[in-house]
């Protein structure tokens, strides 16, 4: 999904704040750690692609903080991220119309028929057993038995 212009205002003046506050040295990894160390680890052990968090400030506060600098943007700097963000929508539309070719395939997941009872899956009898299993709290396997 395209950036919208606040979403492109918001990743700029985030870098902004992060900069301006004082203790950007970077922070030590796990085995730079200290038995002093009183918080815990927040190494990217558990989850490699989630970022560790900077510790300067809380998302609430800069969400304010950027909002409030949204709302007093002069006019030509407002424009500049709308250009941007068109710029970015017709980059998104250019590479979702490239590959459009992968989504217009039918589906594996299978559809459901309605029967004349307006039930999904009573038109498929295997289906029907297995709900009707479950709901009466047995087990079956996908064959129904």
């Amino acid at each position: 999904r395209p950036l919208s212009a606040y979403n492109i205002f918001f990743a700029e003046e985030r870098t902004k704040i992060l900069e301006s506050i004082p203790g950007n040295e970077p922070r030590e990894s796990c085995e730079e750690q200290s038995e002093e160390t009183i918080a815990p680890c927040t190494c990217r052990a558990a989850n490699p692609h989630k970022k560790r968090p900077h510790g300067k400030i809380t998302f609430e506060c800069l969400a304010k903080t950027v909002g409030a600098r949204w709302k007093e943007l002069d006019p030509e700097r407002l424009a500049y991220y709308k250009a941007c963000a068109v710029k970015e929508t017709e980059q998104h539309a250019k590479m979702t119309s490239q590959s459009t070719g992968s989504f217009s395939k039918p589906s594996a997941v299978p559809s459901y028929e309605m029967s004349p009872s307006g039930h999904a899956n009573d038109a498929n009898p295997v289906s029907a057993s297995i709900g009707a299993a479950v709901l009466a709290g047995a087990s079956t396997n996908i064959n129904g038995e």
